[in-house]
């Protein structure tokens, strides 16, 4: 009975479109509220998600009446868009007369000769 067409069909009709409770709607059709749940599918919520262009959708009759669709591809919510924070890191100063100049200088010119060194040994191999 749980893959007759008719009866999901029915069972989505019932849930969707009118006020009867879950019971109610179990009984009418002879289902248990468990295999009623197996059959229900979710409600069109009208709209597209603005992360991946899916149908938006309500999941259940509660997620409806509290304006809360999910995306059926991506699951995202309304206002659940990942937040892009970017970070800029403040600039070095370097001045003439500055022993830290000096010192990042050094480490530089050593990262350099430490990464060639690196590169003609791989080379080499």
């Amino acid at each position: 009975m749980l893959s007759d067409p008719d009866v999901t069909g029915e069972a989505n009709r019932l849930y969707w479109e009118t006020d009867t409770s879950v019971a109610g709607i179990a009984e009418q059709l002879h289902l248990s509220r468990r295999a009623l749940y197996d059959v229900l599918r979710p409600g069109a919520a009208g709209a597209k998600c603005t992360i991946c262009g899916g149908d938006m959708v309500y999941e259940n009759r509660s997620a409806r009446s509290a304006g809360q669709p999910v995306c059926s591809l991506c699951g995202a919510r309304p206002g659940s868009e990942p937040e892009v924070v970017v970070s800029v890191p403040e600039p070095v100063v370097v001045t003439a007369g500055d022993p830290g100049a000096l010192r990042l200088g050094g480490v530089m010119v050593l990262g350099a000769l430490v990464g060639a060194a690196a590169t003609l040994i791989a080379v080499r191999r």
